[in-house]
């Protein structure tokens, strides 16, 4: 970054009424942070601390919205004393995108956040996986079902996941038919996170699959969108300052520290999957989309084409899967 010393301007004192998270992006970073103050289209961010998850009101950012370009450098100002002096700053790659949600203990549906997505750029948390191999990888599947028939009232997923068809014997919707999240806390507190999770019946896994360093040290099978709201507000109440940010490639932080996908592995008639494995803002891709864009040799998707593709992915989905899938 190029940086040069500003004069002081005191940052607005305008307070948000409701406090709202906020991940900035460009090409190679990302940060995160609080919206604390907007003054005209003059936005100031008390940044998140890479480590502990709480944030640091000494490191702040500030940048004019209004100025803000998708595929642009983003200039800005930072301060590392509370708002005492501020170094003008150019980022050094161009702007993705900037999401800002309200923190109150609820998710956001993903069609609004699509909506806000305005943006700028990040001190990206370095994971290192290897102390999280000390702790065996694990998948609670089987263990899970067992706590759902046993305690079918406090099933952590939905329970179409545990129907089953009595000519098939299987369940009715694939357990992976559904929102999944993803989170990795500090390092200090997987014993207490592995033992919540199989205490409470999770249907989860850590390690499997997923990497620390991806924020993917446990994934939790929860099903429906109603299921996704009350599981994830719960957890953020009882783990949120311990989670590191949220790093999982593609999908939708939906509260701090804890990223969402919803994933499908149904197939047509003729035994083609519909969706593929990934997508964009956390919705699985059409296959008839991935198979265009191969097709026209399109490998880079700017963000026009993430838009639509997350657009088609959401309107694919709603009429596939109704309120299992958007609440």
């Amino acid at each position: 970054m190029n940086s040069e010393r500003q004069t002081e301007r005191e940052p607005s004192q305008e307070q948000m009424p409701t406090q709202k998270a906020v991940r900035i992006e460009t090409q190679t970073n990302m940060i995160h942070g609080r919206l604390v103050s907007i003054d005209g289209s003059i936005c100031t961010i008390e940044l998140d601390t890479a480590v502990s998850g709480q944030f640091d009101n000494d490191n702040l950012v500030r940048f004019d919205q209004a100025a803000l370009e998708v595929d642009q450098l983003i200039n800005f100002e930072y301060s590392n004393d509370g708002g005492e002096s501020w170094e003008t700053r150019t980022s050094d790659t161009p702007l993705k995108g900037i999401k800002a949600w309200e923190r109150a203990g609820q998710t956001v549906r993903l069609d609004d956040l699509a909506d806000r997505t305005v943006n700028l750029e990040n001190f990206m948390v370095l994971i290192d996986d290897a102390p999280y191999r000390q702790y065996p990888e694990y998948d609670y599947t089987s263990e899970a079902y067992e706590y759902a028939k046993a305690h079918p009232e406090e099933a952590k997923c939905d329970h179409s996941f545990w129907n089953k068809d009595p000519n098939t014997g299987l369940s009715k919707k694939d357990p992976n038919t559904g929102w999944k999240i993803h989170f990795t806390p500090e390092i200090d507190f997987v014993p207490e996170v592995i033992e919540y999770l199989k205490a409470n019946g999770y249907y989860h896994k850590y390690l499997t699959g997923g990497s620390p360093r991806e924020g993917k040290a446990f994934t939790v099978y929860l099903g429906s969108r109603a299921m996704l709201e009350r599981q994830v507000a719960a957890l953020e109440q009882t783990f949120g300052k311990t989670l590191l940010p949220a790093m999982a490639e593609d999908e939708e932080e939906v509260v701090l520290g804890i990223s969402a996908r919803f994933a499908s592995l149904e197939e047509d008639s003729d035994g083609e999957k519909l969706f593929h494995q990934y997508g964009k803002n956390g919705m699985v891709e059409l296959m008839s989309s991935v198979k265009s864009r191969l097709a026209q040799k399109q490998f880079n998707i700017d963000s026009h084409t993430a838009k639509k593709i997350a657009e088609d992915s959401y309107s694919a989905l709603s009429e596939r899967y109704g309120s299992y899938f958007h609440g």
